[in-house]
């Protein structure tokens, strides 16, 4: 907009009674400023109002908008104030009902301050001759003492509202001159014109006016100049005035005529040529932003045209990075998408089959065209293990011509356990399905629009299509009667992948075939062969087709690998977690110029790396499940809020920070829409929180009470060359570096010690940057502060009623380094010699250090607090215990400067996710993702894929019930002794599911209570010991609190029935002597080993040891 002339500000701030105003200094302070006009706080950031909306920002022309003004909001009228810079109006909290607050708050960015949430709410507003429905922001009255902060939202509705009063004439008009003297222009509309009375402009068409629109806020040259000079932000141009800037001899800032400005000349131009560039304060940039990218004349271009634009008559510092962010986050340009945005992720290969004809996969093809019996379409069903097809013709496609089909391919094939189809209405149909369930077979569905879900049968009807075509070609006849030669075609071909044909691997030979028969005719008569036995018969078949069997799974192993491989050459790692907003691919558009995206949508659940729950209202009404190549992140737009402070306090004269309260309010407000607690519980907790809010904040804090220092004994310093990076990997150093400079964490570096860099992925697909201190950490006196038992931590959350869970934002990186450890934490790169000013990843006494941070500060909480690193954790029994405890952990958080990452956070819950258990509520669990993961997990083929494998089962091992004797088989492959490739055998195979199953079957334990007694069982086998503890529940039943499990060496399996019984006994109670303690618990065992004992405990030493380490339980 056009602003009016600064005697009208003072002519409302007189009228409008506000006594004072307050101007932010830039160090961050405040002081009271009579003599100038009220300036807004400065402006603040917010995401978009929805899901999916393209909320722009309306120019509004405050000309004729009173600065104060009555405003009804829910049948109270109240006192608004207008805030010129505010994209969105904010209402008090006082004036809003309980049951008009929404479900999602607005995202937030201070200026200088990370990004918060604010609460919404859609409240009744009448105001200017406008009334409705409108969404606000909900603010604190103690922080804001103005019940109505008006803004451009509000705004553009009165100006709609006097639109409409108006008859538009469709008429372009020159623009009217503005004559000499004249500060600055007030039309009515927005325009240059007004509607109504004598020698007024029309007013421009709404499409012209939609793509030139000029109602841009300008302000006048002594307001430009004046915010340059306030802005922060260019300090270093004001100092730089006059000389070159370092390591950029072709470009200096200057002044003419009281701006600021920058003076470049491009490489690729002579010397005397340059571009003066106009310096923009940080309050101007997002008008010009919006006027290089979305402008009518701008055209929505990509980055480089953009900002090639933008640099030819502005500049400010990091203008790069902001026009990027920008034009990354425009709504539009993200709906229409670009050739990137199609880059498939990681292939997810099909799963090799165990045995043959157990998994169909099965899909339909046509319409063809129509032959003479009437059948148009093509039934085709394919063995996954083999890739044996078989097919059949249909005349439609109806659910009952479908189940006849299968019922055909039963007759033929027997009956899968599993078949994969697409999410036809015939698939899906009840009758399919009844079909499918009598036949106690299991439905799988590929994604929508994801054909590639069964892509195997996918490739097969278009081979199969392809033949048939041939066939026509060559004999004329109908498709239909061409199947049954083409599917014996196939069946009898080679298979690339399996390396055999698919008639090999079913019937254990190739098939009698025309070739066949013409070469035993030319061979003429073949002498008699003397025919085996059936049992012979039996057993050298059963050994054809093992070997057979063996040869395809490597081949199709190998076929595997190399698929992916070539497949990942253009693949990108797609990750989305759950919330997150995305936009879901449009399988097709109407006309080339419709979008390529829709949505967006939010993801509600991730069902695997590639299968992800979303839900998007605009599409359908309930959540569907979308593969991650139809998914693309969505990237927030945010709009501008200013918030104007009525407050007659007293200012304060010491520095202050405005913006404290709001990142208060805003980073905590997440807890009003905690599902699990009801709304007087979020409020008391929002209420309890709010005082810490500076304790929440994306950026790492920096502690006083500790200061870390390793010693590396008299060893010379170590200097290791950087690793060669490529140029795409050196791009992200180099922005991983500028990160790191700009949160004071590094340093430039003149040590003498230097260590290389490695970026490791993360599961996300962002960039871990972490320095490879192998060499530094051999020389390193260890530290040996211990770490806390994961089993201890999740025991003593099992019982709790409420939990809350709080992770420390980049923990290690809020302790300071001593010197001497600055300077031997020195690392290069290819942009030069950095060291860090806190405590880096991969030091070897990193853990020990910052777990003694931890353990000091909650030493004297250990009742209700505990914390595995930066995992802190806080458990009650009751709701205002819990609030108390909170309280008192984030006051230690405070006192320390340190800070807790909010999106990490989980608060006040029955059940929480903590070191990969979920616990809370009197039981332990574990996770789906974990368990989901190993299910999923391939068959070993060498030693290391074995122990991965071992050791992430391991991790629940108390759930299993003699897990080392079921895992036996699989711990006998890591023998030295025996070669890298493991020999798979039925033994394996067999321990392998067993595990599985082990996992899936009992997922769920007994959190333990020390006020309640225990039982203990135990057993013993051949090759191994087992033993369960066991407690009541509140109903009474005996439920497993942990499972203990031992194998047998060989001199242990020697022992007797008894001898190993009693063993077990003795092993068991020693295990479970941390739980049984000072407790009454009951033994339950077989063979009556304590008699036994009792009686030989003088035979020889050993029973000697074991009676006496019984002695110290009460039995």
């Amino acid at each position: 907009m056009i602003q009016r002339p600064e005697e009208d500000w003072e002519e409302e701030q007189l009228k409008s009674g506000v006594e004072q105003c307050l101007t932010l200094k830039e160090e961050g302070g405040v002081t009271p400023k009579a003599e100038t006009p009220a300036v807004p706080i400065p402006a603040v950031n917010v995401g978009p109002v929805s899901a999916g909306s393209n909320f722009k920002t309306p120019h509004v022309n405050w000309a004729k908008l009173e600065f104060s003004a009555p405003i009804e909001v829910n049948k109270t009228v109240v006192e608004s104030y207008r805030d010129s810079g505010s994209d969105i109006t904010s209402v008090s909290r006082d004036l809003v009902l309980p049951g008009q607050m929404q479900a999602k708050p607005l995202k937030i960015s201070p200026y200088g301050v990370e990004e918060i949430f604010q609460p919404t709410a859609i409240v009744p507003l009448k105001y200017k001759g406008y009334s409705g429905d409108h969404l606000v922001i909900v603010h604190d009255p103690q922080v804001c003492k103005s019940p109505v902060l008006v803004g451009n939202d509000l705004g553009f509705q009165v100006y709609l509202q006097q639109q409409t009063k108006v008859n538009p004439v469709t008429v372009v008009t020159p623009p009217t001159p503005i004559q000499a003297g004249t500060d600055s222009v007030e039309p009515e509309t927005g325009l240059d014109g007004k509607p109504g009375g004598e020698g007024e402009l029309p007013i421009l068409d709404k499409d012209l006016k939609k793509d030139f629109d000029a109602s841009v806020e300008l302000g006048d040259l002594g307001e430009f100049a004046a915010e340059q000079q306030a802005d922060p932000s260019l300090q270093d141009c004001r100092e730089a005035v006059g000389a070159p800037l370092r390591g950029a001899k072709r470009a200096q800032f200057v002044y003419k005529k009281g701006l600021l400005y920058r003076q470049f000349i491009p490489k690729k131009v002579k010397d005397k040529d340059f571009v003066l560039q106009l310096v923009v304060p940080a309050k101007k940039r997002s008008t010009v932003l919006s006027l290089a990218h979305e402008d009518g004349l701008a055209g929505h271009m990509g980055l480089q045209k953009t900002l090639e634009r933008l640099t030819r008559y502005f500049y400010w510092p990091d203008v790069y990075q902001t026009t990027k962010a920008y034009v990354r986050s425009c709504v539009i340009c993200q709906k229409v998408g670009n050739d990137r945005d199609n880059l498939p992720s990681e292939l997810q290969s099909v799963p090799l089959e165990a045995n043959v004809l157990e998994k169909w996969g099965i899909d339909l093809v046509g319409p063809l065209p129509k032959t003479r019996s009437g059948k148009q379409f093509l039934c085709i069903i394919i063995d996954y293990a083999s890739r044996y097809v078989w097919g059949t013709s249909l005349a439609n496609t109806s659910a009952n011509n479908l189940v006849k089909a299968l019922i055909s391919a039963f007759c033929a094939l027997g009956i899968p356990k599993v078949l994969v189809s697409d999410l036809g209405t015939n698939f899906m149909a009840k009758v399919t399905q009844e079909v499918l369930r009598m036949s106690e077979v299991r439905h799988h569905t590929s994604i929508a629009y994801q054909h590639q879900g069964n892509g195997l049968v996918e490739r097969v009807q278009k081979t199969l299509v392809q033949m048939l075509r041939k066939y026509a070609l060559a004999h004329g006849s109908s498709w239909d009667q061409d199947l049954p030669l083409v599917v014996a075609a196939y069946n009898d071909s080679h298979q690339r992948s399996l390396g055999f044909a698919p008639n090999q691997l079913i019937f254990g030979r190739f098939l009698n075939t025309p070739l066949s028969m013409l070469r035993k005719e030319w061979e003429g008569s073949e002498e008699e062969i003397k025919l085996p036995s059936v049992s012979e018969y039996f057993a050298q078949l059963k050994g054809t087709l093992a070997d057979v069997w063996q040869l395809a799974k490597e081949n199709l192993e190998n076929a595997r690998l190399d698929q992916k491989k070539v497949h990942d050459t253009r693949a990108v790692c797609k990750q989305f977690e759950v919330g997150d907003q995305v936009w879901i691919l449009r399988p097709s558009r109407p006309h080339k110029l419709d979008v390529k995206w829709q949505g967006p949508g939010v993801v509600e659940a991730k069902l695997s790396s590639v299968r992800y729950l979303v839900s998007c209202k605009e599409l359908h009404p309930t959540a569907r499940e979308y593969h991650a190549n139809s998914l693309k992140m969505y990237v927030e737009q945010k709009i501008s809020v200013l918030a104007i402070s009525q407050s007659q306090e007293e200012v304060p004269s010491s520095p202050v920070d405005l913006l404290t309260e709001y990142k208060q309010a805003g980073a905590v407000s997440d807890v009003l829409q905690l599902p699990t607690l009801s709304e007087i519980q979020a409020k008391e907790l929002y209420e309890a929180l709010l005082p810490y809010g500076n304790t929440f904040s994306t950026k790492p804090g920096r502690t006083h009470l500790a200061q870390h220092h390793f010693v590396t004994g008299d060893s010379p310093p170590i200097a290791s060359r950087p690793y060669r990076v490529g140029e795409a990997v050196a791009q992200n150093i180099e922005s991983e570096v500028k990160e790191m400079l700009e949160l004071g964490v590094i340093e430039p570096s003149k040590s003498a010690w230097a260590s290389p860099i490695v970026l490791v992925p993360k599961p996300d697909g962002s960039i871990r940057f972490c320095v490879d201190y192998r060499k530094i950490n051999m020389i390193t006196v260890p530290d040996v502060f211990p770490l806390p038992r994961i089993d201890t931590l999740i025991e003593k959350l099992g019982c709790a009623r409420f939990i809350t869970v709080m992770d420390l934002t980049k923990g290690y990186w809020q302790i300071p380094l001593s010197p001497e450890a600055s300077e031997k934490s020195a690392f290069t790169t290819h942009v030069g010699l950095y060291q860090f000013k806190v405590l880096p990843f991969g030091l070897r006494n990193a853990p020990a250090a910052f777990q003694r941070l931890i353990n000091s500060l909650i030493h004297d909480m250990s009742e209700f607090c505990c914390a595995y690193l930066d995992d802190l954790a806080v458990f009650s029994e009751s709701w205002p215990e819990h609030l108390k405890h909170l309280q008192r952990v984030l006051a230690r958080l405070q006192e320390a400067n340190l800070t807790v990452k909010m999106s990490k956070c989980q608060f006040a819950q029955g059940e929480v996710v903590y070191l990969g258990f979920r616990v809370g509520s009197g039981s332990i669990k574990t996770l789906e993702a974990k368990i989901q993961c190993i299910q999923e997990w391939p068959r070993p083929l060498v030693k290391k894929d074995v122990q991965s494998f071992i050791g992430l089962v391991n991790y629940y091992r108390r759930f299993i019930n003699h897990f080392s004797t079921l895992a036996a088989p699989l711990t006998n492959l890591c023998k030295k002794s025996l070669p890298v490739k493991v020999e798979w055998t039925e033994e394996c195979q067999r321990a392998f599911d067993l595990l599985k199953h082990a996992l899936v079957s009992n997922q769920v334990m007994l959190a333990p209570d020390q006020r309640r007694p225990f039982k203990v069982q135990t057993d013993a086998s051949q090759s191994g010991l087992g033993a369960v503890l066991l407690q009541e529940d509140e109903q009474g039943n005996w439920r497993p609190v942990v499972y203990l499990s031992k194998k047998l060496i060989t001199r242990e399996q020697n022992y007797s029935t008894i001898e190993k019984e009693c063993f077990a006994l003795v092993w068991a109670l020693t295990k479970l002597r941390p739980y049984l303690w000072g407790t009454s618990f009951e033994v339950q065992t077989e063979h009556s080993p304590l008699c036994w004992l009792e009686r030989g405990k003088n035979s020889n030493q050993k029973l000697a040891r074991w009676s006496m380490a019984l002695a110290r339980f009460p039995l």
